[in-house]
């Protein structure tokens, strides 16, 4: 599978029943984390430089659709997004549930997957 948002390579030894369980073992550990009063330093950091790439794909509008192949907030492929384990179309999915991807995938990935925007906002 290629990992494609704006263009990326597949994570190493990259398998989708692991994402699948990573995905369910994060979700559930953020929404426990979400709880707690505060975050650490590093999801702040995270959050923010997510941020800047919604920004520069698409305006930070998770139901950006403009026909190009590539789909809301972060401008997922279709094939990434179900190589992630989610259904349906990346623009029709909740803000959060797009927020949680670019997390799994940048995890996976890093800023591969978005090479023009991840350049342009000089992430790392």
């Amino acid at each position: 599978a290629e990992w494609r948002c704006s263009g990326a390579r597949p994570p190493p030894g990259g398998d989708r029943h692991r994402v699948e369980v990573e995905r369910q073992n994060s979700a559930t550990q953020h929404t426990r984390q979400s709880r707690e009063v505060g975050s650490s330093d590093s999801d702040s950091l995270l959050d923010q430089e997510l941020y800047r790439l919604r920004m520069c794909e698409s305006h930070d509008n998770y139901r950006d659709n403009t026909g190009n192949g590539f789909y809301g907030a972060y401008q997922f492929a279709q094939q990434t997004w179900e190589d992630l384990g989610m259904t349906g179309r990346p623009d029709q999915a909740a803000p959060a549930v797009q927020d949680y991807a670019a997390k799994v995938l940048h995890s996976h990935a890093g800023w591969g997957p978005w090479p023009a925007c991840s350049r342009r906002e000089h992430l790392r």
